[in-house]
């Protein structure tokens, strides 16, 4: 407390030294303060400014004074500017959002614009007011109401304002956007390569806005996205708390189709909140552009990771449906292909070159993304999670699922489909508790534990694969309503689309959940392989030497989980894109709307289901 209270002494100083001192050596001043802390600081900039601020304005802060602590009544003279020392949020009063600088080794960099949006053809304007709510070194927090119009800028009428509360707190790469009065909808505009729905267990969605057919795609993302930077030097990922907040990915050409760029639509809900969190590093993300002329060889990829992590590549498909894998070193001999395949990696790191094996692709495909030669095709790789070397300066998109939704990807899934991991202990929690216990030769006087441990264990995965199968029993359902689909034929053929048109892309999806995944689980049957492999491990207590064992069959069950686990993802990533395609063919097909909607009304209930 003492500590706190000698720093906040020094910083008042500081603060009156600013004020005591010439213009040149007081902006020095300011600039010293915030440089050498984390904490948060609201400030005025003095005067407004008609455009976005330069890096020159950034970098010299000519008439900008910090708010003193506390003061939550100060009027702004100039712009609203909140900042930590990862990123900096600007209000101006002529401008119509928040805009994000995110700090660089280069210095501060404009990342985003976030808009507030309210119903219909409204469009914010210009900033109304400014409420400060909450500023302190912890955290600053405030109201800003937006004006808006209604119509296009040649007959514009006024709008209703409309208004979003910001928070910032200290060390943290993340800004929380609340929702108020008026405001339907978050725009977070950023220069996008692609958007990518990861999903952990399995494989990845991943979008380029040259691949729409629309200006707008319906994104199959129920909590969080990323968006990869141009430049290769920024991820921006988009969280929300609620799962009933849809989210779609905006394209649009701002001169001539010459640069298309994307952004993404977040629905709101009273009282849930957005995060959008900006993780910085050259070279950050990774595109590589490979040819079938690759296919059987081992690529060396022509770059080098900025940090130590757990690395993931996409390889992007014709459709969004990407085939992931996550990078392993050579000694990893539990590591497995995100995708599901154990038969071999196509990605490791041999040293400190990442590889990729192409020839172990379960499809090569023969086009990619965009405007691109027919036989050439991309992968794309990103930091998933953090290893035990990753600095602690550095966010992985695991890193702000734990710092918002505040569980990791395991607990995430569980919580989805309705297990609690303290009732349903999973097959990795329960197997590293074994393995400790033989470590520490405590398994003895434990076994009544790990035996009832591994029953709980088992059943676990009993009642996943329970879940895995009423997926199928979805998909089936679905396949029986398809002939409701025939009637529409003769509207389609009137207005010169095929039928297929409707829902083909659906129907495939379809089939790939009954075929592809729920079939496939059930032949494995794991709660019966897991259970046997249990009775061996606990067929070694007391016995001496038998830790090796332990571990080996450990492993074994964890390797099954994980692919039950994959199932079980893969299986709810293809209700959400099922629900999201129905969603896309009622806006763009009126004559299959009805169908569509039974269709989607059906698959939300499904996801609902626990």
């Amino acid at each position: 407390m003492r500590l706190c209270q000698s720093i906040m002494s020094v910083l008042a100083v500081s603060c009156a030294c600013v004020g005591a001192a010439s213009a040149s050596d007081g902006q020095q001043h300011l600039n010293s303060i915030l440089n050498q802390t984390p904490f948060t600081y609201l400030l005025d900039t003095g005067s407004p400014s008609a455009t976005a601020l330069s890096e020159a304005e950034l970098a010299r802060k000519t008439g900008w004074t910090i708010v003193p602590e506390d003061n939550l009544r100060h009027k702004f003279n100039g712009d609203t500017v909140f900042l930590n020392d990862k990123i900096m949020i600007v209000l101006r009063r002529s401008g119509c959002g928040a805009e994000v600088y995110s700090k660089t080794a280069d210095g501060l960099k404009q990342r985003a614009q976030l808009f507030a949006c309210a119903g219909g053809a409204d469009r914010t304007t210009s900033l109304s007011s400014v409420r400060i709510i909450e500023n302190n070194p912890a955290a600053v927090m405030l109201e800003a109401v937006f004006q808006t119009q209604r119509g296009k800028p040649a007959a514009c009428l006024a709008g209703k304002n409309v208004s979003a509360t910001y928070r910032l707190t200290t060390g943290q790469i993340c800004l929380e956007v609340s929702p108020g009065k008026g405001m339907n909808k978050l725009l977070v505009q950023v220069d996008s390569r692609y958007v990518v729905v990861p999903d952990f267990f399995a494989d990845d969605l991943v979008f380029n806005p040259e691949s729409f057919e629309d200006s707008r795609i319906g994104l199959p993302a129920e909590n969080f996205l990323l968006h990869m930077l141009k430049g290769n030097d920024g991820i921006v990922m988009c969280v929300w708390e609620s799962d009933k907040q849809n989210a779609q990915a905006v394209s649009w050409d701002p001169i001539l189709q010459e640069d298309c760029k994307m952004g993404t639509h977040i629905q709101c809900v009273k009282d849930k909140r957005i995060w959008v969190a900006f993780m910085e590093g050259s070279n950050i993300w990774h595109e590589r552009l490979i040819s079938n002329e690759d296919k059987g060889t081992d690529i060396v990829l022509d770059w080098e990771p900025p940090f130590p992590a757990k690395w993931r590549a996409d390889f992007i498909k014709k459709d969004e449906l990407a085939e992931s894998w996550n990078f392993v070193d050579e000694q990893e001999s539990e590591s497995v292909s995100a995708a599901g395949d154990e038969s071999a990696c196509s990605c490791w790191f041999d040293g400190d070159r990442p590889c990729v094996r192409v020839s172990k692709l379960r499809t090569m495909v023969g086009a990619g993304l965009g405007a691109r030669p027919a036989h050439a095709w991309s992968v794309i790789v990103y930091p998933i999670d953090r290893s035990r070397a990753t600095p602690l300066r550095v966010f992985c998109p695991i890193d702000i699922l734990r710092n918002t939704l505040g569980v990791g990807p395991c607990q995430y899934i569980l919580e989805k489909e309705g297990f609690g991991s303290e009732l349903h202990p999973t097959a990795d929690q329960v197997t590293r508790w074994v393995e400790n216990l033989f470590k520490k030769k405590r398994e003895k006087q434990a076994s009544a534990q790990i035996e009832e441990r591994f029953k709980q264990m088992v059943e676990h995965m009993r009642q996943t694969q329970t879940r895995i199968r009423q997926y199928g029993d979805f998909a089936r359902q679905l396949r029986r309503l398809k002939d409701k689909q025939k009637p529409n034929k003769a509207v389609a053929a009137a207005s010169g689309k095929p039928a297929v048109c409707l829902a083909g892309k659906l129907w495939g999806i379809v089939g790939d959940l009954e075929q592809d995944i729920v079939i496939r689980s059930q032949v494995a049957r794991p709660s019966e392989s897991a259970a046997h492999l249990a009775d061996k491990i606990i067929a070694l207590i007391g016995q001496s030497g038998a830790l090796t064992q332990c571990q080996e069959l450990g492993s074994q069950i964890r390797a099954i989980a994980a692919v039950q686990d994959r199932a079980l993802s893969k299986c709810r990533m293809a209700v959400r894109r099922i629900r999201q395609q129905c969603m896309m063919v009622a806006c763009r097909e009126p004559q299959a709307a009805d169908f569509a909607g039974e269709l989607q009304q059906m698959a939300e209930q499904m996801l609902q289901k626990k």
